[in-house]
């Protein structure tokens, strides 16, 4: 199957319509969604191609203090984008984050 959406590994281009989703947040609609400095974090992404939008997160793991909404906790986004997005079968999905590789002995 070939996913109707792309990662990329670079800031985007000037398209005309674009969203930024910062750390610990996410976003839903039809428009570029992109987002930056992953590092240790996960971004997640979902798309329905039958609707012709998607849903991207950007997750650091960080909770507590009420710093961040519940929504966005690792254990609760992809319940939280799935409703938002408004689409419950037939989604394609990805996830991007850092490789972490320990080479301490």
């Amino acid at each position: 199957m070939d996913m109707q959406f792309k990662v990329i590994n670079r800031t985007p281009g000037r398209e005309k319509e674009r969203t930024y989703v910062g750390w610990d947040d996410f976003k839903v609609g039809s428009a570029l969604l992109w987002t930056d400095g992953i590092g240790s974090c996960l971004a997640i992404g979902l798309y329905s191609p039958e609707m012709g939008k998607g849903a991207l997160a950007h997750i650091s793991g960080i909770r507590g203090g009420g710093l961040f909404p519940y929504e966005v906790y690792p254990e609760n986004i992809v319940n939280t984008m799935v409703a938002k997005l408004g689409a419950y079968k037939g989604i394609e999905a990805a996830l991007a984050g850092e490789d972490y590789k320990d080479t301490k002995m």
